[in-house]
């Protein structure tokens, strides 16, 4: 087996265990309401930018696997190849690898509350578990490095475009979904803002660090 074999079945590896756990917890999403009324809300809630890059993503990304596999059968698309060494390429396939077992944890902690779009379901909860006890996005913090391995793993130049405009939606839709979910919440939202961080754990105020210590010195 050759090293650009190798990295594809890694690949293969990558994308379809990933796709396999956002199918079934896609199946999992309420139908509520007529598909055009579902499309009509996320409209509303994604904004017509938002949408666009949401079908750009999906195209791109139908179309740079199927690109990536013509280019190992067939060599029919060479120029979408970049060469990129192959510390680099194993570094996504860590990142690949690592990245599902909290794809799936995210998913299996938010249950029927995820959607691919911004939407609030019927006796919609927040939920503060799992992941979300230290980050408020960690579905986008996965996706910044899953679809990173993507491109990394393949060495294919569309995956890079897929992975830049994942980026560039994370950055417009967060905003909104904090929005939406000041709406609904009000301040139990305010609250778990105030304790966790976007994308990555918030760091503790060495103050509140102190108090915590003195508090346990004080109890001993």
């Amino acid at each position: 087996m050759n090293g650009e074999f190798l990295f594809f079945i890694l690949f293969l590896l990558i994308f379809f265990i990933g796709s396999l756990i956002r199918g079934y917890y896609g199946r999992k999403i309420p139908m509520e309401g007529s598909p055009l009324d579902r499309l009509r809300k996320s409209i509303e809630k994604e904004g017509q930018i938002n949408m666009v890059i949401l079908i750009l993503l999906a195209f791109i990304l139908l179309f740079g696997f199927f690109l990536y596999v013509s280019n190992i059968w067939f060599l029919w698309f060479p120029w979408t190849q970049l060469l990129l060494p192959n510390w680099l390429r194993w570094l996504g396939v860590i990142f690949g690898l690592v990245s599902i077992p909290f794809l799936f944890w995210v998913h299996y902690t938010l249950q029927r509350y995820w959607d691919v779009s911004l939407q609030l379901h019927d006796q919609h909860v927040l939920i503060t578990t799992g992941p979300y006890s230290q980050i408020r996005h960690p579905m986008y913090t996965i996706h910044i490095f899953y679809f990173l391995a993507f491109f990394l793993v393949s060495a294919n130049w569309l995956f890079l475009i897929n992975w830049l405009l994942t980026l560039v939606l994370i950055a417009r839709r967060i905003p909104r979904e904090e929005q939406m979910m000041l709406a609904q919440f009000g301040d139990a939202y305010r609250d778990y803002i105030s304790r966790t961080g976007s994308l990555v754990p918030k760091l503790r105020r060495r103050s509140e660090i102190n108090e915590k210590i003195g508090n346990r010195n004080g109890g001993n």
